[in-house]
């Protein structure tokens, strides 16, 4: 094909030198050759204008489609730039939750331990006040018994008195003797008993009823919670509380040894035995049924409060809110709350 042209300029150089010498034919025969190389040339010429426009939309499209993918590279390195983000939130969010959680697992063992210290000292008050009405009930026997035996003791000196005289009535706090006649009555005997023996029969709880009279009780079961109160309002709290542990020892209905379990708290309170306090409001508030429950929930808060135990006080405010939704006491605490 390189070659072509130079044929072609031989063949023309020749042309007039052949043509005196050839025939016409042979003329005609290579002109015939010559037209059919021009044909072929301009094909040639056509085919490889058409191929360039071919390549050169090919190019073309190659372009478009490199733009199109570097677009959607372009697009994809945004969405993962996103992703990063997203993974790097996700994992802070996660550290975030993870934290709360250790938290959580603290604040519930921080509890656990609490309602552990609350059953062991609620057992050793237990067993103070078993001990002290076990040492009580010994007492009252022993006294009962120095009475009988005084009071029969008694008896016997009256039955031993001479005629001029009798022992007419036996009182708390002396021996009377009345006379019938002037020098009838033994008086070193009357002084005998009266210092000796009265002084065992001198005890209110344990001193024997005159014949055909029954005692009354100093104070009725039903009023030692109203003394207990009426004492708390004078600010003598610890008479108080020792009478609403009294009120407490005739065993009452649950829910009158609920509101004197919450005064004794108050009492504590007031004395400023927060740890006490919360034993005594805990016996209330762990029976949520309680009238007084809400409230001895409440006083808990405040007495974690003023042991500085903030971490406390809101976890007890907070489950104040959740059980009694709706009580003055909850609204108390919600304003608490958000002053911690």
């Amino acid at each position: 094909m390189k070659n072509f042209p130079r044929t072609l300029l031989l063949a023309l150089t020749l042309l007039p030198l052949v043509s005196h010498c050839a025939s016409y034919s042979e003329v005609e025969r290579l002109q015939n050759q010559l037209r059919t190389m021009n044909r072929r040339m301009e094909d040639m010429k056509s085919k490889q204008v058409d191929a360039q426009a071919s390549s050169s939309e090919q190019v073309s499209q190659l372009l478009q489609q490199v733009q199109s993918l570097q677009s959607q590279l372009d697009d994809a390195s945004q969405v993962n730039s996103r992703l990063k983000e997203q993974n790097k939130s996700l994992g802070q969010h996660d550290e975030a939750l993870s934290k709360l959680e250790e938290s959580l697992r603290a604040k519930d063992e921080k509890i656990a331990a609490l309602e552990d210290r609350l059953k062991a000292q609620q057992e050793n008050i237990r067993l103070v006040q078993a001990k002290k009405v076990s040492d009580t009930e010994k007492a009252l026997r022993e006294a009962q018994a120095k009475a009988d035996a005084a009071q029969a003791k008694v008896k016997t000196l009256s039955v031993a008195t001479p005629t001029g005289g009798e022992v007419q009535k036996i009182t708390s706090g002396q021996v009377k003797v009345v006379r019938k006649t002037p020098a009838a009555v033994s008086t070193v005997q009357a002084n005998t008993i009266n210092k000796r023996e009265v002084s065992v029969l001198s005890t209110p709880a344990k001193a024997e009823p005159e014949a055909g009279k029954t005692s009354a009780p100093v104070t009725a079961t039903g009023n030692k919670l109203a003394e207990g109160k009426q004492l708390y309002a004078q600010k003598q709290y610890a008479k108080a509380q020792a009478a609403f542990e009294d009120y407490l020892a005739t065993k009452p209905s649950e829910s009158q040894a609920a509101e004197a379990d919450y005064m004794i708290g108050e009492c504590n309170f007031q004395n400023k035995q927060y740890n006490l306090a919360i034993i005594s409001y805990q016996k209330v508030a762990s029976k949520p049924t309680l009238a007084k429950a809400a409230a001895a929930t409440l006083k808990q808060g405040m007495a974690f409060e003023q042991m500085a135990d903030v971490e406390m006080a809101r976890i007890i405010y907070k489950k104040l809110i959740d059980q009694h939704p709706g009580t003055s006491e909850a609204k108390t605490a919600q304003e608490r709350l958000g002053k911690l």
